[in-house]
């Protein structure tokens, strides 16, 4: 998506993600980019690949504004919440992700 604005949390407002299925769908990109990489993962390169996904740019292309931002929100909103929710661990003494190999019930 090129040219929309973003939102508060660092969303592209306009395109195929909105406010209302933007937090879902980002989180959804957290767990596409798990699957398809080596485990764990760096936040910062899940954030690159996430910035990539929504702007439909390659990894590289992301501005780093928009990198920033979507770091960000990742760290303060949807990492947290994809642990609660037991998809994820996430490692604070080096900063890495990792999918769960089962969900808790």
């Amino acid at each position: 998506m090129t040219g929309g604005s973003e939102n508060d949390t660092g969303t592209p407002t306009s395109g195929a993600l909105d406010s209302r299925t933007a937090p879902c769908q980002r989180r959804q990109y957290v767990i596409q980019v798990l699957q398809e990489v080596d485990n764990p993962v760096g936040l910062t390169e899940i954030a690159r690949h996430v910035a990539a996904i929504e702007s439909g740019r390659a990894v590289g292309e992301v501005s780093s504004a928009h990198l920033r931002a979507t770091y960000l929100n990742l760290y303060d909103r949807h990492i947290p919440a994809l642990v609660a929710s037991d998809r994820i661990t996430y490692s604070h003494s080096d900063g890495t992700v990792s999918l769960q190999s089962e969900p808790k019930p």
